[in-house]
């Protein structure tokens, strides 16, 4: 399937590391920071006003719905990213791509159980 092409992909072109040529560290803290900080923020926003604002009728009630629809927005990009960028970009993009990867992978261990835990607090 795509699944290990794209793993295999993403693992060659981070072989020697994430590569800065096509996106610098500021960029890629700005990325990281955006998808695994801010954008959780917007969701747990979101989730708060719906709960606040929609008849209880109209909410859903089972929290397994808003811990999906919370932790969606919590998680890094996707690996298919890589794989679109490989076959219709260049090599400096897939390399730029990788790089944004990495850091946000390397980021999520620790953001994702904040936000997770954030979640689980307020549901």
């Amino acid at each position: 399937g795509a699944i290990p092409r794209v793993i295999i992909i993403l693992g060659a072109s981070l072989a020697s590391g994430p590569k800065h040529k096509l996106c610098d560290y500021q960029t890629a803290l700005g990325v990281t920071s955006i998808r695994l900080v801010l954008l959780p923020l917007f969701n747990i926003l979101l989730f708060l006003v719906l709960k606040n604002v929609l008849p209880k009728s109209w909410f859903p009630t089972s929290p397994a719905f808003w811990l999906t629809f919370l932790v969606e927005g919590a998680t890094p990009t996707a690996n298919n990213m890589m794989l679109q960028v490989q076959m219709f970009g260049s090599k400096d993009a897939a390399e730029g791509v990788a790089a944004l990867l990495f850091w946000q992978y390397a980021a999520a261990p620790v953001l994702l159980t904040g936000a997770v835990a954030t979640f689980l607090a307020i549901l």
